[in-house]
């Protein structure tokens, strides 16, 4: 079993990193491969930064960054 944790993420540098740090903890714990999908909508703080590091560093995560703000709702539709 594979389990996809898709995580809205705007202007989330402060808590990002614990966030990240925490559920990988969690995930890893758990019996099943997983994978973890950014989704950075629009953030000006250093949100894509850091979420370029973390998929850098680790082969679990992925992101997507949007240019501008959408929302969350328009983050989780299937396209």
């Amino acid at each position: 079993m594979k389990i996809s944790l898709i995580v809205p993420c705007y202007n989330e540098q402060e808590a990002l990193p614990i966030f990240y740090r925490e559920t990988k903890k969690v995930m890893e714990s758990m019996d099943c491969d997983y994978e973890m999908i950014f989704v950075n909508d629009g953030s000006k703080d250093g949100t894509l930064g850091l979420l370029k590091e973390f998929a850098k560093e680790d082969t679990h995560v992925t992101y997507i960054g949007f240019s501008r703000n959408l929302g969350a709702t328009f983050q989780l539709l299937p396209f």
